[in-house]
C-alpha cells in the first residue's frame, strides 16, 4: 500500500484499475475510445440490418414471381381452357344439341331401362318398405338446395364408383346398369316427397347429361304445374314409365305440390362428343372418380 502511495496511485485509483481489467482481462489504457466503440458498433448493426432486409426482399421476389406467379398463371390458363374448350366447346360441339333439354331418342341404349321400368319400380318400392333412403342433405352435407327434408335418395354409383351394398339390393337395376358400362358413370334413386322443393341450382360439369326416368309420377291437376321442373327458362313434368333429358349446366330446379310421391331413376349420361372432345371428356370423367 505504500509503494501506492509512493508511486504516485491512491488506492482509489488502483482498486478502480484493478477492477476493470478483471472484468475483461484487458487494461483500459489499451482500449479504443468509447465513442469510437459505438460508432463501429451501430455501423456494423446497421450494415446487418440492411443485408436481412435486402435478403427478405429478394426472397420475397423469388416467392412472388418464381413460384406464385407461374402457378397463378397456371391456374388462370386453366380456368380459361375449362371455360372455352370444355363449357363452350362441349356445347359447340355436341352431337345432340346446346339443350337444354333432349331427345331420349337419340340414346337407343337407354331404351331397356324403360322396357324394364315396372320391374325397377317394383324392387324401388320394396326396398323402400325395408330400408329408409336418406336425405340428400344427410349424403352431401354441401348442398344447400333442398332443406326441408323431403329429398330422399339411394345412390348406386358415382362416377363409376360403385355403392356395393345399395346396388345389391336392386338386382334387375344394377343388370341393366352393368349393361350400358360407362355411358352411364353416375345413378341413383331419387324420390321427392309431397311439397318438396328443390331450389334453384345447376350442375358444374356439362360433360354428362341428366337423365330422369319415371318410376312413380303422381297425377297433379295442371295447370298451375304443381308437379315439375324447370330448365333454364322452359317448364316440363315427368310421365310414367318415360324418361326426361336435360342439361343440369342450366339452373334448374324441381318442386312437388301434389299428394303423392315422385320417384325417378336418376342418371348422369356421357354427352356424344366428336373426336378429341370425345376424349378429353373421357378423361375427365375418369379423374373425377378421385376427386374427394
Amino acid at each position: 500500500f505504500h509503494r501506492v502511495l509512493d508511486g504516485g496511485e491512491d488506492s482509489a485509483s488502483l482498486f478502480l484499475r484493478s477492477s476493470e481489467i478483471a472484468s475483461d482481462g484487458k487494461d483500459p489504457a489499451n482500449r479504443p475510445p468509447l465513442q469510437n466503440s459505438v460508432e463501429v458498433g451501430v455501423k456494423n448493426e446497421a450494415g446487418e440490418k440492411r443485408g436481412r432486409m435486402g435478403l427478405s426482399l429478394l426472397l420475397d421476389l423469388f416467392r412472388r414471381w418464381v413460384l406464385v406467379a407461374p402457378v397463378g398463371l397456371i391456374g388462370l390458363a386453366l380456368d380459361y381452357c375449362y371455360e372455352k374448350l370444355l363449357l363452350e366447346g362441349f356445347l359447340r360441339e355436341s352431337l345432340v344439341g346446346p339443350g337444354p333439354f333432349f331427345d331420349p331418342s337419340e340414346f337407343p341404349d337407354l331404351q331397356t331401362l324403360q322396357d324394364h321400368h315396372h320391374q325397377i319400380l317394383e324392387e324401388v318400392v320394396s326396398l323402400r318398405g325395408s330400408l329408409k333412403m336418406p336425405l340428400l342433405q344427410n349424403v352431401d352435407t354441401t348442398q344447400e338446395w333442398e332443406a326441408d327434408g323431403r329429398w330422399e335418395t339411394l345412390i348406386l354409383k358415382v362416377y363409376n364408383t360403385e355403392i356395393e351394398d345399395n346396388l345389391r339390393r336392386l338386382p334387375t337395376l344394377r343388370r341393366l346398369l352393368e349393361g350400358l358400362g360407362g355411358s352411364v358413370p353416375t345413378a341413383m334413386v331419387s324420390v321427392l316427397r309431397p311439397g318438396g322443393h328443390i331450389r334453384p341450382h345447376f350442375g358444374y360439369y356439362n360433360g354428362v347429361l341428366r337423365y330422369h326416368l319415371g318410376l312413380l309420377v303422381p297425377k297433379a291437376p295442371e295447370p298451375p304445374l304443381r308437379l315439375g321442373i324447370r330448365v333454364g327458362q322452359r317448364y316440363a313434368t315427368w310421365r310414367l314409365g318415360q324418361p326426361l333429358m336435360f342439361d343440369d349446366c342450366y339452373e334448374h330446379e324441381v318442386w312437388n305440390q301434389s299428394d303423392g310421391e315422385r320417384i325417378v331413376l336418376f342418371l348422369d349420361v356421357v354427352r356424344p362428343l366428336p373426336g378429341i372432345y370425345a376424349v378429353i371428356n373421357s378423361m375427365f370423367i375418369f379423374a373425377m372418380r378421385f376427386h374427394p
